[in-house]
């Protein structure tokens, strides 16, 4: 019947840190252990900063069998549906759902929720998608609008039908690639919004004709982005991969070599313009650096 300042213990943490104080660790009668007739102090793992409701396993099992707590759901891991798994890449334990309220988390735990946090990584949630279309969704750069860059997994809507349009557009001689993984940025809302404005307006007024098409371009010699998969996209400002997953594509640097360090300068054949191709291969010719 206590009520705090504050939702919960990290917010309270924060709070206090930016005043230059500290949290106590857990104490009080807020942090008894939930065991009927128990009144040991809960137990607290310093390391996660994670703050148990039992005083010990033994407890929490006796909780639950006795119906005083519900089970945990790991008990289910690796046997539910796929669309409801943690979204911290690795895990295949269920999202938590609070008993309380029937709020479904994007996580199992609040520890994988602050794993997820420290290496840059969203919720399939955030990303706008099913669960089971991507298998990590990275935030975009630090300071820049929130847009995202999920990887997919061959779940996806999409997936199929890009993989088989890359390979079947490979034209060149000699060996075809082969797909590792397939990213996709997701912009911010109301830069999306603005598009779909636009294509409504397009199709009122004769129709909006979109064709799916490659670019290749550079890559800075040091990002990993893409490669390895637990990667973010780089901060280098001369990554032309991970600068155009920022900002899109820009006019300024039509026909310029110099960002990403040596790739192919393109003629401009046709004037000033961005330049795509319905041929992967032709595009790969600019994508120097980019494919190792």
């Amino acid at each position: 019947g206590i009520e705090h300042d504050f939702c919960g213990r990290t917010h309270a943490r924060l709070a206090l840190e930016a005043e230059g104080y500290s949290l106590e660790p857990p104490h009080g009668q807020c942090h008894i252990c939930q065991l009927e007739g128990c009144n040991n102090p809960v137990y607290y793992d310093e390391r996660e900063d994670r703050v148990h409701d039992f005083c010990c396993l033994d407890h929490a099992h006796a909780a639950q069998e006795w119906g005083q707590w519900p089970e945990s759901n790991r008990s289910c891991q690796g046997h539910g549906d796929p669309s409801n798994r943690c979204a911290l890449p690795g895990c295949s334990a269920p999202r938590y759902v609070d008993h309380r309220t029937g709020q479904v988390h994007d996580f199992c735990g609040r520890t994988h929720a602050k794993q997820a946090a420290a290496r840059g990584l969203l919720s399939a949630t955030e990303a706008g998608v099913p669960f089971h279309w991507v298998d990590r969704v990275f935030s975009g750069r630090d300071g820049q609008p929130k847009y995202t860059i999920s990887m997919l997994t061959n779940h996806h809507e999409r997936y199929q039908g890009i993989k088989e349009q890359f390979l079947s557009s490979w034209t060149h001689a000699g060996p075809k690639p082969r797909v590792l993984r397939i990213f996709q940025v997701r912009n911010p809302q109301e830069i999306y919004e603005r598009y779909l404005r636009y294509r409504d307006f397009l199709d009122r007024n004769g129709g909006a004709h979109e064709r799916r098409r490659f670019h290749g371009t550079s890559m800075a010699p040091d990002c990993m982005f893409g490669h390895d998969i637990n990667c973010a996209p780089c901060m280098n400002p001369n990554c032309a991969v991970c600068t155009i997953c920022e900002t899109s594509f820009d006019l300024r640097h039509a026909g310029n070599a110099t960002m990403g360090g040596g790739a192919a300068r393109m003629a401009l054949r046709y004037g000033n313009g961005l330049y795509f191709s319905r041929v992967s291969s032709k595009s790969n010719d600019y994508a120097s650096g980019s494919e190792r």
